[in-house]
């Protein structure tokens, strides 16, 4: 029998690595870098304007994770739970012995022109105010994704766009599809955002 146990304090991170390469893509990186400096004073009339956009590909999002009363034993990165891809299932413990099943889930919402953590003023606080507004599957506890989550996320290139990089790591770095690069963000450039959230079902 598994339960829903909504605790992020649970001191447990499991970490994974993939990575992908593209050549072109990651000259590209290095080429906007170069632009970026040199366009340093430049302002950005669209600098506070963010736009989320559910996308159309996504499954039903309508049942919540509380009213999940069992969890597919096959149950893996690439499935989908609640309508939601699913990144990563790994068993944990905690102190007690007490055992989890820890579901790394990708919120539907893509969020877009969103400013880095290197942003002027307020903006650069705009990423985590987006991630505390970000309610899917009756939870509220998306996170910007970790440099670790990043990697995992841009092999699903289906469910990225191809043309933008996406922000990481509270919003200090940038990933996109077909790079293996985890490159620093720009202060005047936005990027995509989509969250990610740790659900946790106690197995009983």
């Amino acid at each position: 029998m598994i339960r829903f146990v909504e605790c992020l304090a649970v001191a447990l991170i499991a970490c994974l690595q993939f990575s992908c390469s593209s050549i072109s893509l990651d000259e590209i990186e290095k080429e906007e870098a170069k632009k970026e400096k040199q366009t340093s004073g430049e302002t950005d009339d669209k600098a506070d304007e963010t736009q989320a956009e559910q996308l159309e590909n996504a499954g039903n999002t309508s049942t919540s994770l509380h009213d999940l009363t069992e969890i597919p034993v096959t149950l893996s990165g690439g499935d989908y739970l609640c309508g939601m891809l699913v990144l990563d299932v790994d068993n944990v413990a905690d102190e007690y012995n007490k055992e989890y099943l820890v579901v790394t889930l990708l919120s539907n919402t893509e969020w877009m022109n969103v400013p880095s953590a290197y942003a002027e003023g307020e903006l650069a606080n705009h990423a985590q105010m987006l991630a505390s507004q970000c309610k899917e599957a009756g939870m509220d506890a998306w996170q910007i994704p970790t440099k670790e989550q990043a990697k995992i996320i841009r092999t699903y290139s289906q469910i990225l766009s191809s043309e933008i990089r996406y922000l990481c790591a509270d919003a200090k770095n940038t990933y996109a599809v077909g790079s293996n690069m985890i490159s620093k963000a720009g202060a005047k450039k936005r990027y995509g955002l989509r969250f990610v959230l740790e659900a946790y079902f106690e197995i009983e």
